[in-house]
């Protein structure tokens, strides 16, 4: 069974993000994803492994097709190992999904930025040594490589070090609370939960089981055709039709294309009808006022007989 169509099956991800996810395949928006079937099994499985349960999949699985979607524009590609690894750091020790993936998409976005714009402040360089691994007096080759790193948010996984460090260069306690609250974009409860490192057993324990248990194409594919059978012929056609929508969502940006040229076009003849109607009714106007003035002048012909 296709992945597509068994991603449907299964968590309810929808040929918009499943298509997202092989367009970014096709297209170089995303890192670290092997192509075709496989690689859309992949991030699945890295979602499991980051505590992302079977309700909130979609959602996931649509994060990764809108990161990669911004590649067309800004050049910056999407890794969901970073992201997903990211969050599932933060669920380990109690901050449930989805908010693990708010917090991280938050300091993708600040590592991106850091790429892009270079560094600012001491918080910009914590976030280069800690997610970026550069490491402090190394050569301008590492600085470099170092920021390309960043390009996509760097090694997301490593979020709590980060908070870690900014509590400690302000000395712990409260302050060091408010600092790991400043540089993580997290209230302050949060923070004590990250700096405290208490690893949530059941959390830790569902991300150990989703890791061993992987999720490679087969596996997805008998699972979900399991699930077909069981269901009926019907839940196999409605799986079926979703499978034809993904591979439109996978060619979404070359529609996009089209229709903005088709579009376009449309404008353009819109704009020459418009300026033949303007000489058109121009043209009849003028007979019309022609006409006008040759009846005004038999009437006044008649009168004078």
């Amino acid at each position: 069974m296709d992945a597509a169509l068994s991603a449907q099956t299964l968590y309810g991800v929808g040929p918009e993000a499943s298509g997202g996810v092989l367009a970014g395949q096709r297209y170089g928006g995303l890192q670290g994803v092997e192509q075709g079937g496989a690689g859309l099994a992949g991030v699945i499985a890295q979602a499991l492994a980051a505590g992302v349960d079977k309700s909130n999949m979609a959602e996931a699985i649509q994060d990764i097709a809108s990161q990669q979607s911004q590649y067309a524009s800004t050049g910056l590609a999407a890794d969901p190992g970073s992201y997903f690894a990211g969050a599932g750091a933060l669920n380990r020790l109690g901050i449930s999904d989805p908010r693990a993936r708010g917090i991280t998409g938050q300091m993708r976005d600040k590592g991106r930025g850091i790429a892009t714009g270079g560094l600012s402040n001491s918080t910009d360089y914590a976030m280069l040594t800690t997610l970026g691994g550069f490491r402090p007096g190394g050569s301008e080759d590492e600085l470099g490589a170092a920021l390309e790193r960043m390009e996509t948010g760097g090694d997301l996984s490593k979020i709590p070090d980060l908070l870690r460090m900014a509590s400690d260069a302000s000395g712990g306690g409260l302050a060091g609370r408010i600092a790991a609250s400043q540089v993580g974009g997290v209230p302050l409860s949060e923070a004590r939960r990250i700096l405290a490192g208490e690893v949530d057993p059941a959390a830790a324990a569902a991300q150990d089981a989703a890791r061993k248990s992987g999720m490679t194409v087969d596996q997805l594919g008998g699972a979900a055709s399991r699930q077909v059978d069981t269901y009926g012929s019907g839940a196999r056609t409605s799986a079926a039709l979703s499978n034809e929508r993904a591979a439109t969502g996978a060619n979404f940006i070359q529609t996009a294309a089209n229709l903005e040229r088709a579009q376009l076009a449309s404008t353009r003849s819109i704009g020459a009808f418009n300026t033949q109607l303007d000489s058109l009714t121009t043209a009849v106007l003028t007979v019309s006022r022609a006409i006008e003035r040759a009846a005004n002048g038999l009437a006044e012909v008649g009168r004078t007989r």
